[in-house]
């Protein structure tokens, strides 16, 4: 979702799944934004707490995550260099393509 042209993102994201949340969150802007990224939670949901855009802090409620049985997982990120490095390397190979 486009957070800058939908600040309320959980609401439309609610919207889509007729209210069930969703099973998985990839969270890049941090700061107050991981209480939205929570709220928008299925229940057993998980929340993949990638990077920190809008800040490091994270404040939420902790009963809803409990009462979700959500998980909040950090993921490390190498450096850029590293990332580029890599995709040098990879020579994939495409057996089909599948159209959406």
């Amino acid at each position: 979702m486009d957070t800058s042209s939908d600040p309320d993102w959980f609401v439309s994201a609610l919207d889509l799944t007729n209210g069930r949340g969703v099973d998985h969150v990839l969270e890049l802007i941090g700061g107050n934004n991981i209480s939205q990224s929570a709220a928008v939670l299925a229940n057993g949901g998980r929340i993949a707490q990638i990077g920190f855009m809008k800040g490091s802090e994270i404040v939420l409620s902790a009963v809803p995550m409990m009462l979700k049985r959500a998980i909040i997982q950090g993921i490390s990120v190498g450096h850029r260099r590293s990332f580029e490095d890599m995709n040098r390397a990879i020579k994939p190979v495409i057996d089909r393509v599948y159209a959406f």
